[in-house]
């Protein structure tokens, strides 16, 4: 998540995030590699089975059963709207998050096909925007339509709006992606390109099978039922963006945009079951747990001592105080927690380590809250029935570990 938008988080569902990777994970699993990383969310994972079974056995009130959602509820596709913005992104050049790690047939083609256009408006109006990079232009443009009318469907929200410069800069940035996906046929590329797409989205597809990724989170969080859908995106960084659209019926529409991990045979690879549901929950996370640590700042500030031992590497994560990474610690932890709950053994494992940022004692903070929701949210659902309502608890647990680190 890119620290500017995490702190433009207002009341309600935050409006974007974005998961950016210290270290990119490997092609073949998403996840980071490192022996001491893989051997600490091995131990870990075998600690926190016991510690749910443990909980199971005491526990005063069973957990609510989880909201009816199909799997089949989870859109996977690739999105004609975000191809375009990295096309556009590419010619402009030096765009923050819209670079990919690894080269495709689809990228050299795109990129062949883009070039006779670099010197159109569109690419030098890009060009001219400073700060407006990660997940902002994703989050703009899913409000608008498909190209080339990219009619409007819902406000932009206001921390997208500010990024770009205002009112008149965003409505002009539009525009000229409605001019250029015209100007250049757009869309006759982008349908020229389906073969590729279907690859990507078959291999995406498979790997998921039955994998559930929306009725954990949803009875986790205690959400009424939403929309949701991972997007690939195969121009994007080796992380994920997390945006999403306030929709008519008053829902929403949860969006994971998920850069891929790496090429393998041909095709584009966007990791194991385990490593997209782990982007996915930790996307969809920030949603709702970015206003919830907006709303209470000064309360958060009590544990911010908890910073000073983490500071290096939060900085060099792009977490520069703690409010930034007590909120990271959160979503993490509530994806730990997911992860442990929904798999098992080598994919509990590969779950887990997405969310390692290799900083031990960070990550120790996220399995300590993490403990929390087994020993307690989960036991006691009819106390807490939504994540929101159990959000000051995570409050006084970090009070906690700061207390406890003062006296030892």
């Amino acid at each position: 998540m890119g620290m500017s938008e995490r702190s433009a988080a207002r009341g309600g569902l935050m409006t974007s995030s974005t998961c950016v990777f210290v270290n990119p994970p490997t092609t073949s699993e998403f996840v980071f590699r490192s022996r001491l990383m893989s051997r600490f969310a091995r131990i870990a994972a075998v600690w926190c089975s016991a510690f749910v079974l443990i909980g199971a056995a005491t526990a005063a009130e069973p957990p609510p059963a989880p909201l009816s959602t199909p799997a089949a509820a989870l859109e996977i596709a690739v999105d004609p709207r975000i191809e375009l913005v990295a096309a556009v992104s590419y010619l402009a050049g030096g765009r923050d998050g819209w670079s990919p790690r690894s080269e495709s047939p689809y990228r050299e083609a795109m990129k062949a096909w883009a070039e006779p256009y670099r010197k159109h408006p569109a690419v030098a109006r890009l060009r001219a925007i400073q700060g407006f990079a990660y997940s902002y232009p994703a989050q703009a443009i899913l409000h608008f339509g498909p190209p080339p009318a990219f009619e409007p469907i819902a406000p932009v929200p206001q921390d997208a709006i500010d990024a770009i410069g205002g009112p008149r800069a965003m409505d002009a940035w539009v525009r000229s992606l409605r001019e250029f996906a015209r100007d250049t046929r757009y869309m006759a590329f982008y349908r020229s390109q389906q073969p590729q797409f279907d690859k990507m989205l078959a291999r995406a597809r498979a790997t998921l099978g039955e994998t559930d990724i929306v009725g954990p989170f949803e009875r986790f969080y205690g959400l009424q039922p939403q929309r949701y859908s991972v997007i690939l995106a195969p121009n994007i960084l080796a992380g994920a963006f997390g945006p999403n659209v306030a929709l008519p019926d008053g829902r929403h529409h949860f969006y994971n945009i998920q850069g891929a991990a790496g090429l393998v045979d041909g095709v584009l690879d966007f990791g194991q079951a385990a490593s997209i549901a782990s982007l996915g929950w930790h996307e969809f996370g920030h949603t709702v747990v970015n206003p919830l640590d907006a709303a209470q700042s000064t309360k958060l500030e009590m544990s911010a001592s908890l910073y000073a031992p983490i500071a290096d590497d939060m900085r060099a994560a792009a977490y520069p105080n703690w409010q930034v990474a007590a909120n990271e610690a959160l979503v993490r932890a509530n994806v730990l927690h997911l992860c442990r709950t929904v798999f098992v053994a080598d994919a509990a494992i590969t779950c887990i380590e997405s969310q390692l940022t290799g900083s031990v004692v960070f990550d120790g903070y996220v399995y300590r809250i993490a403990d929390f929701r087994t020993a307690y949210y989960e036991r006691f659902r009819a106390k807490w029935p939504t994540y929101a309502d159990f959000h000051p608890i995570d409050l006084q647990v970090l009070e906690l570990l700061a207390a406890s680190r003062r006296t030892s």
